[in-house]
């Protein structure tokens, strides 16, 4: 393989903001990947105010066949950073990873082959190990190996941002946007395209805790995401159920926020989408035991933790 002349198969777009504790063993690991193709890494910082900047400068004259720097004088935001990397891309697949997380061996190498054996995928993701302070915590969820329109609507969050490799022909319809968005926007970009293939096994480790998006926060992207949805031949059924879904969880944040007045709101709209959820119909009937619906929620989240 020329590292200089040969076509560039893969680009892998790392974003970051701040991380100098997590950056090096980000990039490393990129760069590391044992893979039979040239491949690229553009990492793109957002402006930091610590030594994350330093640190690419450094991996990058290390690397200087593997990784493009793009240090932001100014914040740009999450999105815009994230735009500006992935429209860097000169892949046939473009993969994303967070500059906090970090990817295990052989990554790079099983989704390339995955989206050259499955033409009809649109997109390709796997599990990941989870790392909290204490250590490594599990692993995320198993899914089907093909993930579609209708699966994603219903069952989101289904994988991790840092798992994600799509075909960078497809991207056109998630970059072309200069406003915010979130990864899942993405994904329903891509499942409009063809299904998500869906490797069962750990490919990536994923910092739990260093982020600070919440699910309040991402109220009206994900709403939006779904209404790129409701663009295609999926049923409206699905749509509502999806809908329905998405109200029941923010009203579960508020309720833990105590806000119970938007509690109820949302709450409400749950039930008017979908009465026939058991689940939505049980927090409806008792919405006026806030104090006993949030105990018995903080009680499951701990037992699930």
């Amino acid at each position: 393989m020329n590292e200089k002349k040969d076509p560039i198969k893969v680009s892998v777009c790392v974003v970051t903001y701040n991380q100098e504790q997590y950056i090096r063993q980000c990039l490393e690991s990129l760069a590391n990947q044992e893979l039979g193709c040239r491949y690229e890494i553009i990492v793109s910082d957002d402006a930091s105010t610590d030594k994350t900047p330093d640190i690419i400068i450094e991996l990058s004259e290390k690397y200087p066949l593997k990784i493009t720097s793009i240090l932001h004088k100014t914040n740009m935001g999450a999105s815009r950073n994230y735009i500006s990397a992935h429209k860097k891309a000169r892949g046939d697949f473009v993969c994303h990873v967070d500059g906090d997380d970090y990817a295990l061996p052989f990554k790079l190498e099983k989704q390339t082959r995955f989206l050259e054996d499955h033409p009809s995928c649109s997109a390709v993701a796997h599990q990941v190990k989870i790392l909290k302070k204490k250590g490594l915590d599990g692993e995320t969820q198993a899914n089907p190996d093909l993930i579609d329109l209708k699966y994603l609507l219903l069952n989101h969050p289904c994988f991790l941002n840092s798992s994600i490799m799509y075909r960078r022909a497809l991207s056109e319809d998630f970059l072309d946007n200069d406003v915010e968005f979130i990864d899942f926007l993405t994904y329903i970009s891509l499942a409009k395209s063809g299904p998500i293939g869906f490797i069962n096994e750990p490919l990536a480790v994923y910092r739990a805790g260093i982020g600070v998006s919440s699910s309040l926060k991402m109220m009206k992207f994900i709403q939006q995401a779904i209404d790129r949805a409701e663009e295609t031949e999926v049923s409206d059924d699905v749509i509502r159920i999806a809908r329905a879904k998405q109200y029941f969880s923010y009203s579960i944040a508020h309720l833990l926020k105590d806000e119970l007045e938007k509690f109820r709101e949302y709450i409400d709209s749950a039930k008017r989408l979908n009465p026939e959820s058991a689940r939505i119909s049980l927090f409806f009937n008792l919405r006026q035991f806030p104090s006993l619906l949030k105990a018995a929620v903080m009680a499951f989240k701990k037992l699930k933790h």
